[in-house]
């Protein structure tokens, strides 16, 4: 397969002026450093290449369900999003509105870089357990509970340290 000199060079000038588009479900207003830091780090990142990083926050988006599934940011249709890079930065809290958010970006036809399918299997955290000892993937013993009642029996029963406690 071979293409012309012609072709080549619209395809490196249209590489060059990409627009990127993040979906971040942080708050834009927050005191978040880690969270602006990393945004910025991918602005920075994208600028280097030539390319163009807008952010879409979750917070300004609706969910419409009409004649066909549309999203609206800040009560528009988003255009020209050719990708949209899905920054799946939150924590169980509001997971079903999230894990919708990015299915309505692909029901209304966008491309998605970590569609709802992979940040839904990823944020669960116990079925990565089961996932893991499913297949003997090593990883540390591990217990899920729902009680803090259970914590001394659970740390006796891994009886060494080091030990992490972690909510999910």
């Amino acid at each position: 397969f071979f293409l012309g000199y012609n072709c080549v060079y619209h395809f490196k000038l249209i590489l060059k002026i990409m627009r990127l588009h993040v979906l971040s479900f942080s708050n834009p207003n927050s005191s978040n450093s880690f969270t602006n830091f990393d945004i910025e780090m991918m602005r920075k990142s994208a600028a280097k290449q030539g390319h163009v990083l807008d952010v879409i926050y979750a917070r300004d988006c609706q969910l419409a369900f009409i004649k066909k599934p549309q999203i609206l940011v800040n009560n528009k249709v988003p255009k020209d999003i050719k990708i949209l890079i899905v920054k799946a930065a939150f924590t169980g809290e509001n997971l079903d509105f999230h894990i919708g958010t990015i299915k309505q970006f692909d029901l209304a036809g966008y491309n998605i870089m970590n569609n709802y399918l992979s940040v839904m299997r990823a944020k669960n955290k116990v079925r990565t357990f089961q996932v893991l000892k499913r297949y003997g993937i090593p990883m540390p013993k591990t217990y899920v509970i729902r009680s803090t009642e259970y914590i001394k029996d659970v740390v006796k029963n891994i009886a060494s340290y080091p030990v992490i406690l972690k909510s999910i």
